[in-house]
């Protein structure tokens, strides 16, 4: 299956709705997986928390985007809440980047294997 057919997937199935976007939609969780994702937000989506790993902002200001997602125990991807909603707003714009997003990670699995 394809990066872009398991991000279409995520819009109704998540095998694991405590984990975000790469730890669902990709078959290995790399640091290339999360590069790959962070350049395709950072370039497309207006809300980018400006973290790579954790791209998803915080709704408060009390708590940075990665205290958030650690603290955030339960479904990250709950559209009654403001976190859940930016999750799939951003899961839109990869499906939208998709062919960009799988060539820029192949190119960075193959630069980390050199």
């Amino acid at each position: 299956m394809s990066i872009r057919d398991r991000l279409i997937s995520l819009r109704t199935h998540r095998e694991n709705p405590k984990v975000g976007i790469c730890g669902n939609a990709f078959e290995d969780q790399t640091h290339e997986s999360d590069r790959a994702v962070g350049h395709i937000l950072s370039r497309y989506w207006p809300h980018f928390s400006g973290s790579i790993q954790f791209p998803i902002p915080s709704p408060t200001t009390l708590n940075s985007p990665r205290s958030y997602y650690w603290n955030c125990l339960h479904n990250k991807w709950d559209t009654a809440t403001e976190y859940g909603r930016l999750r799939f707003d951003a899961l839109e714009c990869l499906i939208k980047h998709s062919t960009e997003l799988e060539n820029l990670y192949e190119i960075l699995k193959l630069e980390a294997n050199l």
